[in-house]
């Protein structure tokens, strides 16, 4: 049997989800870093986006749980898998809209490290630009 590009694509994408939530940060940020490529080219369908967005966005909860060394890198990692997201597949994401503001919103406002809220704070503006007024009540 043999498989086209995007086959193999399609394949190592939902192995990449598969791994994002384990409990080794250099595999969540190996896998983030390379999700985030293949979004930013456009090369992910669209419902896959939607489940990448499903898995990432629960690891800004569990930063916590990660050691202190690693969590910048990590959220870093998945703010620019996000921000590659909703460069690329902005009218995907209108179903989860308040799910993924709300998250970035607590991140940007919560967070003890200036470097996860400077990168979140970039992910939050991207998204409300992209949006626009009409999704996003006063631009928040």
């Amino acid at each position: 049997m043999r498989y086209s590009s995007l086959s193999y694509r399609t394949i190592a994408v939902r192995e990449l989800i598969k791994r994002i939530p384990d409990n080794y940060p250099e595999v969540i940020h190996g896998c983030c870093y390379a999700l985030a490529s293949l979004c930013s080219s456009h090369s992910v369908f669209d419902d896959t986006v939607l489940e990448i967005m499903k898995t990432t966005l629960p690891l800004f909860n569990t930063i916590y749980g990660i050691p202190e060394m690693y969590k910048s890198i990590v959220a870093d990692a998945v703010c620019y898998l996000l921000w590659a997201c909703v460069r690329q597949y902005t009218a995907v994401l209108s179903p989860i809209l308040d799910e993924v503001l709300f998250t970035l919103i607590l991140t940007c406002l919560t967070s003890d490290d200036l470097n996860i809220r400077r990168a979140s704070a970039a992910v939050l503006q991207e998204f409300v630009g992209r949006l626009g007024n009409e999704n996003v009540d006063h631009g928040l």
